[in-house]
């Protein structure tokens, strides 16, 4: 029990100082980039920009954006607007060479969508300046799709599997409290479950909200979107608390003769070792914070995939899949349903299965949660059901059924053979010394007796030897 609560302790801590030590990275990235501001507004340098970084279409319609200057140009400054793969794959549009004043630094541009697909615009300043122009957010990116529907049924289907997914955490929380108990739940599947989600809070919280990070990110990967949204954040906090609160049920109800195994221990001492290590080497400069946050995306992905091992071990070791709770595998796998058919609805509006393709772990990683979904109802249904939580209803209902209705029925040896043998030995004594040759003892019993819920035993006892001479019910 030691070892089992000194862990979650260990991640715990662990999580809280990389979440402070994040917090300070980005109060002392948000001050440098204040005075970077203020160093850029005493020179005036000029940025090329647009009104949005990104516009989304159907096919056959029409979009504009703007495109300006941050500040009034000191010389003549020519633009030109292209698509990154030339010539543009899903847009056309008049994309004439833009020329900007001191009296005019802003233009409209407008473009029509022909196919599915995704495109990124670029401006480019074509005549050299005796002042640089920031061109870093000078692009717009374009996603065109085949038809509205086909957006209208992704949201839903995204929606369908955020709200699935979070509510598939709490189904274990409540049949473990109905049954004070945890048995039936493998240890290593809960840590697993619990520590996966706290990395990937770790990442999610760390790129949405440190601009250093994102700084970092767009600097790897220039004008993409940053792959983390508020709802992200959101979800993985969530499924961490819920998870914690599994973990912490294994401490505090029946636990029978689980324990947490030794390979669980190594691991999570190892993975929290290495982030410890890389934290530092982060603090150093010696590697980015990026670096560091995407190790625990990748620790993720690798719980993941290997997570739900320890509880299909389990329950075939058992045979049984009683204490876990069948709700939430069902609103597992209808999640991870979702959650595919939202990627392939996404893919074919667009017309872009690279983008699936380029995603597979993602994908990969819904297929493989469907899959164990699938051998949990396999064992649950058809190989072992819940056999033993049927078997303990019925030992359950049986007690109840022949528990004495008053203290006058109660048994004489209260079902403690130790407490009935010395009873017959003091009686065995007293017989000796009294030259009492033969009692009859009668006891009443709570063992049901053809239609009669209670039975009495008769015992013959002389001074040489017992034995047991009858049985009738009353």
């Amino acid at each position: 029990m030691k070892t089992m609560i000194f862990f979650p302790r260990i991640a715990i801590y662990s999580s809280i100082l990389i979440f402070y030590h994040l917090k300070l990275v980005i109060a002392s990235n948000n001050e440098e980039l204040n005075s970077r501001s203020t160093e850029e507004h005493g020179t005036k340098e000029s940025s090329l920009k647009a009104n949005t970084e990104d516009i989304q279409i159907n096919v056959g319609e029409t979009a504009s954006f703007r495109v300006f200057l941050s500040n009034e140009p000191d010389e003549t400054i020519e633009i030109r607007l292209s698509c990154i793969s030339e010539p543009c794959a899903t847009i056309v549009g008049d994309f004439v060479p833009i020329i900007f004043t001191n009296k005019s630094f802003e233009s409209v541009v407008e473009f029509r969508a022909m196919h599915p697909g995704h495109d990124i615009i670029v401006f480019n300043v074509i005549n050299q300046t005796h002042k640089k122009i920031n061109t870093n957010f000078a692009f717009v990116r374009v996603r065109v799709g085949r038809n509205q529907i086909w957006q209208y049924l992704s949201t839903t289907f995204g929606w369908g599997y955020f709200v699935l997914w979070s509510l598939s955490f709490w189904p274990q929380n409540v049949i473990n409290f109905r049954r004070k108990s945890v048995i039936g739940l493998s240890f290593d599947y809960t840590i697993l479950h619990f520590s996966g989600f706290l990395y990937y809070s770790i990442f999610n919280v760390a790129l949405f909200t440190s601009p250093l990070i994102r700084d970092l990110y767009e600097e790897k990967y220039p004008r993409s979107e940053i792959p983390v949204e508020l709802n992200d954040v959101v979800y993985s906090l969530h499924a961490a608390f819920t998870t914690s609160i599994t973990w912490i049920q294994c401490f505090i109800y029946e636990q029978g003769d689980q324990r947490l195994s030794l390979h669980s221990k190594l691991f999570q001492w190892c993975v929290w070792s290495i982030g410890a290590v890389l934290m530092i080497l982060a603090w150093l400069n010696t590697i980015t914070w990026l670096t560091f946050i995407y190790y625990f995306s990748y620790i993720k992905l690798m719980v993941t995939s290997v997570k739900y091992l320890p509880q299909v071990w389990f329950n075939y070791q058992r045979k049984s899949t009683s204490g876990w709770s069948i709700e939430m595998v069902l609103l597992d796998i209808s999640g991870g349903t979702f959650s595919m058919i939202q990627m392939l609805l996404i893919a074919y509006n667009y017309d872009d299965w690279r983008t699936l393709l380029g995603n597979l772990p993602k994908f990969g990683l819904g297929l493989a949660s469907v899959t164990y979904d699938l051998i949990f109802l396999l064992q649950h249904y058809v190989l072992y059901g819940d056999s033993l939580e049927k078997n303990e209803e019925t030992l359950g209902k049986q007690q109840k059924r022949t528990k004495p209705k008053s203290s006058n029925h109660k048994s004489l040896h209260n079902n403690n053979s130790t407490t009935i043998l010395v009873e017959m030995n003091i009686i065995k004594l007293i017989m000796k010394l009294t030259k009492i040759h033969r009692v009859q003892i009668l006891i009443a019993d709570t063992v049901p007796c053809g239609n009669s819920e209670n039975s009495q035993r008769i015992f013959s006892i002389s001074n040489t030897k017992k034995k047991k001479t009858g049985k009738f019910c009353r």
